[in-house]
């Protein structure tokens, strides 16, 4: 979650111009828009852990 410009809350959290926040293993959460302009990115990526990530380069090595 990043602010562009403006601000909400987002579960317990405030967040300004320019702040970011992350959020994992949850199925919901709430965002509530704290001035009209704010300017809202919500990003959605894999989350993978260190284990996962050797594996896939010890599988892929020379690639």
């Amino acid at each position: 979650m990043f602010v562009r410009e403006g601000s909400i809350r987002c579960g317990c959290a405030v967040l300004g111009r320019r702040d970011s926040m992350g959020l994992w293993a949850t199925g919901s959460t709430n965002i509530e828009v704290l001035q009209d302009d704010a300017d809202v990115m919500i990003v959605e990526t894999i989350m993978i852990d260190d284990g996962d990530i050797k594996k896939w380069e010890s599988e892929h090595a020379g690639h």
